[in-house]
């Protein structure tokens, strides 16, 4: 009988562990998603967003796609020699009870070699991808 105990706790404790391991990405918060609107010429954009984590566990932005472009990527402008350069990224943490602000001359997105034309007003989807399996796909407004 003892034994029987021992197996369900261990079971809903498995479960509940789980479950919350799962909520990570889920109870994200994402804010003020935009892509700055540039003319069709230009093959590169950028993309901002703001990522609020309320939970207590970290969490790792690790990789982004959107069907409207060939490829993104992750990047980060910073001083190097007294240079501005873009650094690529393989992640962008966000910590608990943090979040992670992708804003023009920080770190942002790349959006690579657009499959069509995006004026301001029109939105498009770039799938955001974490560390815990999760991922979010999350409407970008082109903004002027």
């Amino acid at each position: 009988m003892m034994i029987r105990k021992y197996s369900l706790f261990t079971a809903l404790a498995l479960t509940l562990f789980s479950a919350l391991a799962q909520a990570g990405s889920e109870q994200l918060e994402i804010r003020d998603a935009w892509i700055k609107q540039l003319p069709p010429v230009v093959p590169v954009r950028a993309g901002y967003v703001t990522i609020v984590n309320p939970g207590t566990t970290p969490l790792r932005l690790v990789a982004a796609s959107g069907e409207d472009f060939d490829r993104v990527e992750m990047h980060e402008t910073q001083t190097v020699d007294g240079t501005m350069k873009m650094l690529r990224r393989e992640f962008f943490d966000i910590p608990p009870k943090g979040s992670l602000r992708l804003q023009p001359g920080g770190k942002h997105l790349m959006l690579f070699d657009p499959a069509r034309p995006l004026v301001a007003g029109d939105k498009t989807e770039i799938e955001l991808q974490f560390d815990d399996g999760g991922s979010r796909r999350v409407p970008f407004e082109i903004k002027p």
